[in-house]
């Protein structure tokens, strides 16, 4: 039985509490969680490091790697996951390394033994913004692209995991007053320049490959417009082969969480695959509607060149719901 159904999203856009929800609600599917993680190798520390999915969602989305299903493949899944992850070392970045495939070709090996398997595969891969249509065109499934807000992606990128993972009481304070003159000095001042942050969800990796890979000629400043670059270019090329290709549809974050019960039936009816909605209570959204911060990423993404871009895939005036 072939992959039924691929539901894709750039980092921090809903997409793990999505798994779960997929998950639950379709237990006669084999629900990969990012199979093309360059560190399932280390399943252990994976499995350690979501311990905020295991408290805020009572899921951990790493076990379905401790399974019967993967040990039975483990070896030359993980010998093909390091051949694709070496094609990706000059891009590595502190402890970062990362794995973005803009042609099917560079991860077909990957997909090709997922789909022997002998199941029902839904995926939640996170990294394929480029290939989604030919993921589609070869395994004849639907997928769902989610978009979320730029303001809350970089939040949820840079100040979230701070007091998730580490219980740092400054970051959770820094968090709740977000949206006053302190949480916008940190926000846009202060964090874009920290080290860590270019190895936070890929930022610096993911900026690499794409610039090379589009041949970019921009002037990023710091570490937030390197990710509003990497924000726009997933979310883009993800709407575009959407838009052109009757087998993918994009949602957004914001309607999704606010609206649950309406866009699980249009993602039921869209797939084939069930979204339950008794579980769309676990939805619960987290939008900064900041006028400021707004108008500050706004600007931002003109002085880069990318508003026309954004403009058709998710307009500003849309990003609070």
């Amino acid at each position: 039985m072939p992959i039924e159904f691929v539901f894709n999203g750039y980092y921090r856009s809903g997409t793990t509490v999505m798994y779960k929800i997929i998950k639950e609600s379709n237990p006669e599917c084999l629900c990969l969680y990012e199979p093309l993680h360059p560190h399932l190798s280390e399943i252990e520390k994976l499995r350690l490091s979501a311990q905020s999915n295991v408290t805020q969602y009572n899921m951990n989305p790493w076990n379905i790697y401790m399974t019967n299903f993967f040990n039975n493949i483990k070896n030359t899944y993980l010998r093909l996951l390091e051949n694709i992850k070496s094609k990706y070392l000059k891009y590595k970045y502190l402890e970062t390394t990362e794995i973005l495939p803009t042609s099917i070709e560079d991860v077909i090996d990957i997909f090709e033994l997922i789909n022997s398997i002998k199941a029902k595969i839904v995926l939640q891969p996170n990294r394929c913004h480029f290939i989604l249509s030919d993921l589609s065109e070869i395994y004849n499934c639907k997928f769902v692209h989610i978009i979320r807000n730029p303001i809350d992606t970089w939040i949820s990128q840079t100040l979230e995991p701070a007091f998730i993972l580490y219980g740092c009481k400054r970051a959770k304070l820094i968090y709740k007053l977000r949206a006053t003159p302190l949480g916008r000095y940190v926000l846009i001042n202060y964090l874009p320049y920290r080290r860590w942050v270019g190895g936070s969800f890929c930022i610096h990796p993911d900026y690499e490959i794409i610039r090379e890979k589009f041949n970019l000629n921009l002037d990023p400043r710091d570490w937030l417009d390197k990710m509003l670059v990497v924000w726009t270019y997933c979310n883009y090329y993800a709407f575009k082969q959407a838009e052109e290709c009757d087998k993918g549809m994009v949602v957004y974050y914001e309607q999704v969480t606010k609206e649950p019960e309406k866009w699980f039936k249009i993602m039921s009816d869209f797939s084939g695959v069930n979204f339950d909605l008794k579980y769309a209570k676990i939805l619960k959204p987290r939008i900064t509607k900041d006028e400021k911060l707004r108008k500050h990423f706004v600007e931002r993404l003109e002085r880069l060149g990318l508003i026309d871009m954004v403009n058709e895939f998710y307009p500003p005036k849309r990003w609070f719901g």
